[in-house]
């Protein structure tokens, strides 16, 4: 597996949260936004984007010929400045995940962060 290229993104702030961290709750359905990146059949690839406590906070979810991962977002598995950062952090999550994900599905991560570098320009 690669490594995530925007891991820098991420702040870890687990020190910060009541002990055990692990513990800390994340969102729930219905209080973060989904991007369905990919979908065939059954398999998709998906980033979820939210606000907890006013930080943010992403994650990723995925299927794909039946293994996958995932998870809901919440501040235990690290906070962003931005939702900017939180959206490159939860693309370079997918990224590392190249040679497991389809390219179809690579392919629209790479725009998606095409995307967001533009917007950064302006």
């Amino acid at each position: 597996m690669k490594s995530n290229p925007y891991a820098d993104l991420r702040i870890d702030n687990r020190a910060d949260l009541p002990a055990p961290w692990y513990d800390y709750p994340v969102l729930q359905s219905g209080e973060y936004r989904t991007e369905i990146l990919y979908t065939s059949g059954r398999d998709y690839v998906k980033v979820h984007i939210g606000q907890q406590d006013g930080a943010w906070v992403a994650a990723t979810t995925w299927m794909i010929g039946g293994s996958g991962r995932g998870c809901h977002p919440g501040r235990k598995w690290g906070e962003f400045a931005s939702e900017q950062n939180a959206l490159l952090w939860a693309f370079g999550e997918l990224l590392a995940e190249e040679g497991v994900l389809p390219p179809a599905a690579i392919k629209t991560v790479k725009a998606r962060i095409f995307e967001i570098r533009q917007y950064k320009l302006f």
